[in-house]
């Protein structure tokens, strides 16, 4: 599985129409080492953002949703550039702030050309419990799913990849579902 998801995370990384990418899966799949070996592997330098516990963030979240706000407070917070093309912005256990999910949307409108993913568990609950709050969905708003699984677990999280596909209309889902396990 780990070199399919590679050549998935590589294609959506080359994609010269790319969108914040979600990387879904149950808890424990190695969703945050994925994304951190794609990314120090493909990048200069990873921001990595953790909303576990991370009440600053969710703070700056909090606020306006304007990317290169966002983009500069991640940067001053994780010492990098997000803004430089060179640098992979990770919105890791995004589910605990449902703004952060939000302003995926606001990334891919303001700053397509900065790589943008988020992981996390449960993302189809949080996704939901967004979805009910709004109630409109995102107007056509598009990112990418790839939904990442154990050896123990036969499919995809397809419930997670459901909401995404409603909340977001014009989601495009990388299936692994034909991959071979861990």
């Amino acid at each position: 599985m780990y070199r399919n998801a590679m050549i998935k995370l590589l294609a959506w990384s080359d994609s010269p129409h790319r969108k914040p990418l979600i990387v879904n899966g149950a808890r424990q799949v190695g969703k945050t080492w994925l994304v951190l070996t794609f990314g120090a592997n493909r990048y200069d330098s990873v921001a990595h953002v953790v909303f576990l516990e991370n009440e600053d963030m969710k703070r700056a979240f909090a606020g306006s949703l304007d990317a290169d706000r966002l983009l500069t407070i991640i940067g001053a917070a994780t010492g990098t550039n997000p803004r430089d093309g060179r640098t992979l912005v990770f919105l890791d256990e995004i589910q605990e702030c449902p703004r952060a999910i939000t302003a995926l949307k606001m990334f891919c409108e303001q700053r397509p050309d900065v790589p943008v993913v988020a992981a996390g568990s449960l993302l189809g609950v949080a996704l939901n419990r967004e979805r009910e709050k709004d109630g409109d969905g995102t107007s056509g708003r598009s990112i990418t799913s790839i939904c990442i699984r154990s050896r123990s677990t036969s499919s995809c999280a397809k419930s997670a990849t459901l909401h995404l596909q409603t909340r977001f209309p014009r989601v495009t889902p990388i299936s692994s579902a034909s991959s071979p396990s861990v």
